[in-house]
């Protein structure tokens, strides 16, 4: 029962840590000066501009650096150095390291499809949504030139 309360405890220790580390993001998302800028257009201000996909392009690639950037990276990190500072631990109590061993593996894995999903989407807004992009024609007659 004691070693439940010790995971839960973790888990809220980490929970408290991740929305205090995101909520400047969080508040700063919709300002005009802030890096974490996403917003930029419709936001209900006078002579707030429309929509349109330029706007979602830079949505979408601002939104995929900044989890990939601020939210997944730096947490792989802590997790490698946690699993490796563990495993060497482990290791040298004699202890078995199966765990740690298996964790480092599975943080390695996540890491990889996290950048082959940015890679994937940038080469897909790439694609559609640049101005030179080879279905920039078929976009600009279903949808008109913005």
């Amino acid at each position: 029962m004691k070693k439940n309360w010790e995971k839960i405890r973790l888990g809220l220790v980490f929970a408290v840590c991740l929305v205090l580390w995101l909520l400047p993001a969080i508040i700063l998302a919709e300002g005009e000066d802030s890096e974490f800028h996403l917003v930029v257009c419709g936001t209900g201000a006078e002579g707030a501009m429309d929509c349109d996909f330029g706007e979602l392009k830079d949505l979408v690639g601002k939104t995929f650096k900044y989890v990939l950037g601020y939210i997944i990276l730096p947490v792989a990190t802590v997790l490698i150095i946690w699993a490796g500072f563990k495993t060497i631990w482990d290791a040298s109590q004699g202890k078995d390291a199966t765990f740690w061993r298996q964790m480092l593996k599975n943080v390695i894995i996540g890491m990889a499809l996290a950048i082959g999903a940015y890679a994937i989407v940038k080469t897909f807004i790439n694609l559609f949504f640049s101005d030179d992009g080879a279905f920039q024609p078929i976009i600009e007659s279903v949808f008109g030139n913005n």
